[in-house]
């Protein structure tokens, strides 16, 4: 007993104090920081070459992201406990375990060093990426719709995609579940964000899936939509393009609406009333489509996870095509070339990451990470 103690105590005045843990796992990750200096100096330089720009000084914009991030990131947390709690671990007392769980998981010391890092990193980028998404008609105008819907119709043999999409899905029950599944998407995306953040370990997916996920944002959410800036089909009318190939569509929507709640046109309605009127809640922005690049980084990094939820994602993906063409928020084309960048940037983050992950001092930093040991408080909520 007395040997069992002294090793133990051996073993835990040998682990990192916080302070040290916290900064090895920032130097452990800094392979994102050049990545997201690049996207700063960027922003800095649109907001000094186009008059008007920004509703909001940035900390007043970095408030109000944090604002919206933290209660997110644990609802996130929550969600995914909830469910696995609910099919896997049916715990005698489902709300103290609940609450144990989320206490232990974002207090772990191993997971902070990794997590806080990387959650900050998600604040300054998520600030700098809404300001522009904000801003992206007084940069670039909305001047694409026209030539999207009509390449839309001669890629897929002289109809609109919805009009292909509807003999299936135009049904109200239908479109209110594509709907439901359309909205849960950012829920789905922070849940796996946060988890991974959130990893007890480091490992080369974790490293690649965050590189490739912060390239296609920067890339297809600010530079390409800026270069091909487009409303989407849902504003063809709106924008006063005639004729209107989405007409039908709208229609279609506003009729299910009257039976079931259609949450699309409400956002759609509030984003076009902020365009017009420079409110604080805007950032209308189709091509290309984030919400399937990200789907589909979702999916490939989910399928090296775990196989089961690799299917799962992936049918999450192909649900997200499925909506924002059904849902009038994007054409075809969007996710088309979200989908390319995508591809594109979890390409080349794979090489770097392995890179990163085998250079010889990353290795003993995330292994001196590792080490620490789990605090002796914790409860199988966490296992």
């Amino acid at each position: 007993m007395t040997i069992h103690i002294a090793s133990q105590m051996s073993s835990e005045s040998s682990q990192p104090g916080r302070l040290n843990l916290l900064l090895a796992g920032l130097r452990a990750q800094l392979i994102h920081a050049p990545l997201i200096l690049g996207y700063w100096i960027a922003y800095r330089y649109v907001i000094h070459t186009v008059p008007g720009f920004g509703n909001l000084p940035f900390y007043q914009l970095l408030l109000k992201v944090l604002v919206a991030i933290l209660p997110m990131t644990l609802l996130s947390y929550v969600i995914f406990k909830f469910c696995r709690m609910v099919w896997r671990e049916r715990p005698a007392h489902p709300l103290r375990y609940m609450a144990l769980s989320t206490f232990e998981f974002f207090s772990h010391p191993r997971r902070l060093a990794f997590g806080l890092w990387m959650l900050l990193s998600f604040l300054i980028f998520a600030t700098i990426f809404t300001d522009l998404k904000e801003n992206i008609p007084r940069i670039s105008p909305f001047a694409w719709d026209l030539t999207f819907a009509e390449l839309d119709r001669t890629l897929h043999f002289g109809k609109q995609p919805w009009q292909w999409l509807q003999p299936v899905l135009g049904f109200p029950l239908v479109t209110f579940f594509v709907n439901i599944v359309y909205n849960f998407w950012f829920f789905v995306m922070w849940i796996f964000v946060v988890c991974m953040a959130f990893a007890d370990s480091a490992s080369e997916l974790r490293t690649r899936f965050f590189f490739a996920f912060f390239l296609t944002w920067s890339v297809g959410g600010s530079l390409l939509a800026i270069v091909f800036s487009s409303a989407g089909p849902c504003y063809f009318a709106r924008l006063g393009l005639s004729p209107d190939p989405y007409l039908g569509l709208m229609s279609y929507l506003h009729s299910v609406a009257e039976i079931y709640p259609v949450w699309a046109l409400d956002v759609q309605n509030t984003l076009w009333q902020s365009y017009t009127d420079r409110g604080l809640v805007a950032g209308i922005s189709a091509m290309p489509s984030m919400h399937n690049a990200t789907a589909l980084l979702l999916a490939l990094a989910g399928h090296r996870l775990n196989r089961r939820l690799g299917v799962l994602l992936w049918i999450h993906c192909a649900f997200i095509y499925i909506g924002s063409i059904h849902l009038a928020w994007h054409y075809a084309v969007d996710n088309y070339l979200g989908w390319l960048i995508a591809l594109s940037c979890w390409w080349v983050a794979g090489p770097l990451a392995r890179w990163w992950e085998n250079q010889p001092h990353i290795r003993h930093l995330t292994q001196s990470i590792e080490m620490t040991a789990t605090p002796a408080a914790a409860s199988p909520a966490t296992r």
